[in-house]
């Protein structure tokens, strides 16, 4: 019994130290009245009664004891109904300095949301892991926010292609290799609540000048790559949430044009390892310039247009049009290019496992000249394709031999301006997704034209138009969807995660413990058309299968096959010397991990 009263009152004593120390501390934080005061004061003076007089009770029962102490389970042993009761008091105490804390905290809630909260104010920032971002640094109210992050995708091709079409003036010699199709540093946040900034910082486009003779014999040095400054994407400042107006950004982005990856969409969301032929002849993905753009009717809407300076008017290595690289220069002048583009969402279920996207885009751009600078003479636009799978990453000069040649070509269309109207269509039907696009190309005005390594054919000036467009289907084994991003009618960056993430290993009683992670099984069919009248740029059907493997939101691998035709090259009027049907087989492997 003397036991148990001396650690009851050690507790006591305790509790009552411990109220006066949380009094105290009270009263500096939250400056309470004359009348709180009081009300302590008198609480902890009880307290310090009910401490003594358990020590008189302490020494009483010591006195008084002539037999052993009761077990503990002897009710002898429980504390009176005066203990209860000031037990009961402490605890009052300590539950009614949480109200008031809590009360504290709900009136400054809706202090901030009845009169607004004063962006700056309060600085203090928290790190932590985003599942789909990945490190992240955030104020409380997320007015001030920085991601540091990156990714790599590193690729490993093997081709079968027939001999006749090796040589330069076909398609090239495509060689079997291992490289990093794209290595980026990325930096982007908030900074005062609208403002948003973004830097991706692409290192594997590193390379110098290149020298390509035109197609009148001259030599001109191509400035393809700046070695100095290297490739910039998604480069730009935001002003966002204005009222009507919606978002502005400036700098190097993305053009508005088609929802596939590496156009709109983010690269690390590409079904297949490249996007379709059609546009790698008639797109632009980056540009520098001026974008405005908003998401209306709740988000069942979007709208874009830009403003913006041509790099180049072909992607093929050794382009005569290719004036400038994705470094965020474009020079000369009278190279100005107009886009927008328009999506609805006619159907959004379920948090968008079952949704429809429909759009529509337009792009108008000038001709370009056929030197570098601001040179007084024709102009010309050229639309060309690669592969729908890379050879190192198409004869960009900084690994391996490469090679970028074009599997199907225009030439040199001489021209006033092109127009290029393009349509769009996907849809999420739980694990199944359908995807489709479509695009026209037309050279205005044109007046001649010239095949690559062939002599110039003048004609009546008139409009040629050409197209090209894509089909594809995927479907979740495991269950998964894509995920969609309602603001700006895109593929969500990181839009498969995986109900469960990759592992393999031992658990703790020496079994083993697996899971999957989501894999996706993939089609497309993609075709471009660019024969019309004198102009025989030649056809080009591209037929893909593939699995994606999800181990987790950061990690992808992709496995490709492409079977890669081309057909009725230089068949009409004009005879271009690549003129060699014939298709080509390969299998890549991407490895992608981001953060």
């Amino acid at each position: 019994m003397i036991r148990h009263a001396r650690e009851m009152l050690r507790r006591w004593a305790l509790a009552g130290s411990a109220a006066t120390l949380l009094a105290t501390g009270t009263l500096r934080a939250d400056e309470p009245s004359d009348a709180e005061v009081n009300d302590i004061k008198a609480r902890v003076e009880a307290l310090e009664k009910a401490n003594t007089t358990l020590l008189e009770r302490l020494k009483a029962q010591q006195e008084s004891r002539t037999i052993t102490t009761p077990d503990e389970g002897d009710p002898a042993a429980l504390p009176s109904a005066a203990d209860d009761s000031i037990k009961k008091g402490v605890d009052d105490y300590f539950k009614s300095l949480d109200a008031k804390k809590k009360q504290a905290d709900e009136q400054k809630k809706l202090e901030e949301k009845c009169n607004g909260y004063e962006i700056g104010t309060d600085t203090n920032l928290r790190a932590f892991w985003n599942p789909d971002f990945g490190f992240t640094v955030e104020t409380a109210h997320k007015d001030f926010s920085f991601h540091i992050g990156g990714w790599v995708q590193m690729d490993s091709v093997w081709w079968n292609q027939p001999a006749k079409l090796k040589p330069a003036t076909q398609e090239g010699t495509l060689e079997d290799g291992v490289f990093f199709r794209r290595v980026a540093l990325q930096l982007n946040g908030v900074a005062w609540d609208n403002i948003d900034y973004n830097l991706n910082y692409a290192f594997d486009s590193f390379g110098g000048p290149t020298t390509v003779t035109t197609a009148g014999g001259a030599v001109t040095s191509v400035v393809n790559r700046n070695p100095a400054i290297g490739e910039l994407q998604d480069c730009w400042i935001q002003i966002r949430d204005m009222p009507w107006i919606g978002s502005v950004r400036i700098g190097q982005m993305r053009v508005p044009q088609g929802i596939e990856g590496d156009l709109v969409s983010n690269p690390r969301d590409m079904t297949f390892l490249e996007r379709a032929s059609f546009t790698d002849a008639f797109y632009n993905n980056f540009a520098p310039g001026l974008w405005v753009g908003n998401h209306v009717l709740n988000d069942r809407a979007t709208w874009a247009a830009m403003a913006y300076r041509q790099a180049g008017g072909t992607i093929k290595s050794g382009g005569v049009l290719q004036l400038g690289a994705a470094d965020g220069a474009a020079i000369g002048d009278d190279n100005w290019a107009y886009s927008a583009r328009l999506t609805a969402l006619p159907v959004y279920e379920n948090e968008g496992r079952c949704l429809v996207h429909l759009g529509a885009n337009v792009t108008y751009k000038s001709a370009l000249a056929n030197t570098v600078g601001a040179p007084v003479g024709p102009r010309f636009v050229d639309f060309a394709a690669r592969p729908e799978m890379r050879d190192t990453i198409g004869g960009y000069q900084n690994v391996g031999p490469g090679d970028g040649n074009a599997c199907v070509d225009t030439g040199l269309i001489q021209c006033n301006n092109a127009t290029i109207p393009g349509f769009e269509f996907f849809s999420v039907l739980g694990p199944l997704t359908l995807q489709s696009e479509a695009s026209l190309a037309y050279a205005n005005d044109a007046t001649a034209v010239t095949p690559p390594g062939g002599a110039t054919l003048a004609f009546p000036a008139h409009t040629l138009g050409f197209w090209g467009g894509y089909v594809q289907v995927a479907y979740f084994l495991t269950g998964e969807n894509r995920q969609y991003d309602r603001r700006f009618g895109a593929l969500k960056v990181s839009g498969v995660r995986p109900y469960s993430p990759f592992f393999f290993k031992f658990d703790r009683s020496g079994g083993i413990c697996q899971n999957l992670g989501a894999l996706e099984l993939a089609a497309r069919y993609s075709y471009l058309n660019l024969n019309d009248g004198p102009v025989q740029g030649g056809v080009l059907g591209s037929t893909s299968i593939g699995l994606n493997w999800y181990l987790n939101p950061n990690l992808k691998i992709q496995f490709e096959y492409l079977n890669t035709n081309r057909w009725d090259i230089g068949a009409g009027t004009l005879a271009a010397p690549g003129n060699i049907s014939g298709a080509t087989n390969s299998f890549g492997i991407r490895t992608q991990l981001f953060f």
